[in-house]
């Protein structure tokens, strides 16, 4: 059957990230380069938006990157994602983690985000705008949410790279033993 990309690649996985983030899932680890890359992000997030002191919007927060580790600088963070799964998992991980001003919330793709306009501070999409149906209406979207002078930051991944018929891939994953889901 025909299912949308939140439903197969983020609704069925428990880590969209493999539990390795730095923080989230595991201690900072001074001698691995890739948790040094990762604080760095987050300084680059959270200078970028002035999110210091502010209420700010993650898109597509994933298992919690960057909201979850925004969160200790700003005001108040909200996570929207397209997927039940992943809001469940940032839900929990901030709770586990003791995050209090963390909340995530569900917004079907291509429903308009839940909130008022001028409702945020500063927002963030870390390789989620260009995942979207139309990721145009999306950034109006965020814009429309923005206080004036709000900030954005993006990380957008090229897609272009994947014309039609330059890109053929696959993917199996084991839903339950015996039960795999093919994407082509």
């Amino acid at each position: 059957r025909d299912v949308t990309t939140p439903e197969f690649l983020y609704d069925l996985v428990e880590s969209q990230s493999g539990r390795c983030l730095p923080l989230i899932y595991r201690p900072f680890e001074p001698s691995d380069r890739a948790h040094w890359r990762d604080r760095g992000g987050i300084l680059d997030f959270l200078l970028a938006t002035r999110a210091d002191g502010a209420r700010v919007l993650d898109l597509g927060p994933g298992d919690g990157w960057p909201s979850l580790l925004l969160a200790p600088f700003a005001a108040e963070v909200v996570g929207a994602d397209a997927s039940l799964r992943r809001v469940d998992v940032c839900a929990e991980n901030a709770r586990r983690l003791g995050i209090r001003n963390a909340s995530f919330v569900h917004v079907a793709p291509g429903d308009p985000l839940p909130f008022p306009d001028a409702s945020f501070d500063a927002a963030t999409a870390a390789s989620s705008v260009e995942q979207t149906a139309d990721p145009r209406r999306t950034l109006a979207e965020i814009r429309r949410v923005l206080r004036p002078g709000g900030r954005l930051r993006v990380v957008y991944e090229a897609l272009g790279r994947y014309a039609p018929g330059a890109l053929r891939e696959s993917c199996v994953v084991e839903t339950t033993p015996g039960t795999c889901l093919l994407l082509l």
